[in-house]
């Protein structure tokens, strides 16, 4: 998080710390990307781990979190009692570097903004020593993948 890591390298730009020290990744403008989903920008990001996992071995571990989406009374109802939680970050890579345990991206699309489940679980994760971040398109997550692969995101000691 904006706090406790630094980037070294990589050519991301628009970057900025939310007040609770959650660093955001995302164009100067929601109009750059267009209409994407983000179911869309999942398929793309996990596309293209499957491309770079010769380069990047750790990458055939990542995976995707379904918590998201739009359920029935009775189907949440299932869903929670099976242990699905409100907030859990999209994309986890269980894989150390960098002085981090692993690493969570939340990803977002357009204007939409991470719900305090969301911040809650981002700031819990951070605490037990993974980075975390908001990417606003698969681009900016897939940088951030591998910069924190290639050990430039860094925890500050």
């Amino acid at each position: 998080m904006g706090t406790n890591a630094f980037l070294n390298g990589g050519s991301l730009t628009s970057v900025r710390t939310l007040k609770d020290g959650i660093d955001v990744y995302a164009p100067h403008s929601a109009s750059v990307l267009g209409a994407r989903s983000e179911e869309a920008e999942q398929i793309y990001l996990f596309q293209w781990a499957a491309a770079r996992e010769t380069a990047y071995p750790a990458l055939a571990s990542m995976y995707h979190v379904p918590n998201g989406g739009k359920r029935g009374k009775a189907e949440a109802g299932r869903f929670k009692a099976a242990g699905v939680r409100a907030g859990v970050p999209d994309v986890c890579l269980p894989y150390a570097a960098g002085g981090f345990i692993g690493l969570y991206v939340e990803l977002k699309v357009g204007k939409n903004t991470a719900s305090e489940n969301q911040k809650a679980w981002l700031r819990r994760l951070d605490a037990q020593g993974h980075y975390v971040c908001i990417c606003y398109a698969w681009e900016y997550a897939a940088e951030i993948i591998e910069m924190y692969l290639r050990g430039n995101i860094t925890k500050k000691l």
